[in-house]
């Protein structure tokens, strides 16, 4: 009996020290700036970011982290025109709609100085990122159905950058709240679309929350 007290212990303490190394949950957030340059107007963006986040707890406040965020970004605008002569004929609304996935993979150090169940952290490092998945639409609106538009699409889809943030940890049991702004800066263009008229910007911030146990 006391062997077997003695083994249920052990396992967990180990389980125990093991939750204070290792951090894992998830991560999501919106934009603070524009993902896309755009040489016109009459033009709406949106833009949700959200994924699995892990995290490597060392001595002296320092920490290891690597996010996978999946975002789905998007673009659309609408246009008035003649497309069938002028009036009586129009005008009619010209609405284009597009998409396209990006994978985004931080990896990050972080210092998180001080003690307690709220805790300020700085974060910095590289990033990956990668885009695929790309379509795009056009129809005439109330009339007509989507089509495929062409003079767009994904240059080179791969692009690195440099990455830094900071915000708040929030401790509760076992539960870690991190809300962080966070600024990337890429190094090259993945997206050109629309005869040259729409690009990936190059500077990137996003508000992110963080769930982890």
């Amino acid at each position: 009996m006391m062997k077997t007290t003695a083994i249920f212990i052990g396992l967990a303490l180990a389980g125990s020290a093991s939750a204070q190394i290792f951090s894992f949950g998830i991560k999501a957030g919106l934009p603070l700036a524009d993902a896309y340059q755009m040489n016109f107007s009459g033009v709406y963006q949106r833009r949700y970011t959200i994924g699995p986040t892990a995290e490597l707890h060392l001595p002296l406040h320092l920490s290891f982290e690597v996010d996978a965020l999946y975002r789905r970004s998007g673009w659309g605008s609408t246009f008035s025109g003649f497309p069938f002569g002028p009036p009586p004929y129009g005008p009619v609304e010209i609405v284009t709609r597009s998409r396209i996935d990006d994978w985004e993979i931080p990896f990050l150090a972080k210092w998180a100085p001080g003690v307690g169940p709220i805790r300020p952290f700085i974060d910095a490092g590289v990033s990956y990122r990668h885009l695929s998945g790309f379509s795009s639409a056009e129809f005439f609106a109330p009339i007509g159905s989507p089509s495929p538009i062409g003079g767009s699409g994904v240059g080179n889809p791969n692009a690195a950058g440099a990455t830094v943030g900071g915000g708040l940890t929030l401790k509760l049991l076992v539960i870690r709240i991190s809300p962080e702004i966070r600024y990337t800066h890429w190094g090259s263009t993945t997206f050109v679309g629309l005869y040259n008229a729409i690009n990936t910007s190059a500077n990137q911030a996003d508000f992110l929350v963080g769930l982890t146990f």
